[in-house]
């Protein structure tokens, strides 16, 4: 696995992202805006429940009180996760103040893009 940084922007909203890879495993930080830390996913992989050989994960989430950064956190690290089959803990901290429905849901597309830029330079693990 690789380690770099990462920006998308659409909008007017940026999200950065930095990882950094592991012996075993992958952590990210996504932010946006003010850096804090609103919302951690650990997603730990896992053999697909439709008995098809394909991977899933579990995902468990901890939220800063009144922190909606796990709309962020969650699906990167579950698409990573499933994607390079290895444990990955993403951090996640976007502020923008006020945002509208609008926002939210850019905000949602932006983390999506940046999974998938992660991917571009990431390898499977084994």
């Amino acid at each position: 696995m690789e380690a770099g940084s990462y920006r998308v922007s659409r909008s007017g909203i940026t999200l950065e992202a930095r990882a950094a890879a592991l012996d075993e495993g992958l952590t990210v930080t996504v932010g946006g805006g003010r850096s804090h830390i609103g919302s951690v996913a650990i997603a730990q992989p896992r053999p697909s429940l439709r008995g098809d050989g394909s991977v899933s994960c579990t995902c468990s989430v901890w939220n800063q009180p009144g922190h909606k950064d796990e709309a962020v956190a969650r699906p990167v690290a579950e698409r990573l996760c499933r994607a390079l089959n290895t444990v990955v803990v993403v951090t996640a901290g976007v502020h923008l103040p006020g945002a509208d429905a609008a926002q939210i849901e850019a905000v949602e597309r932006l983390a999506e893009e940046l999974a998938e830029k992660l991917l571009e330079d990431q390898k499977p693990a084994g």
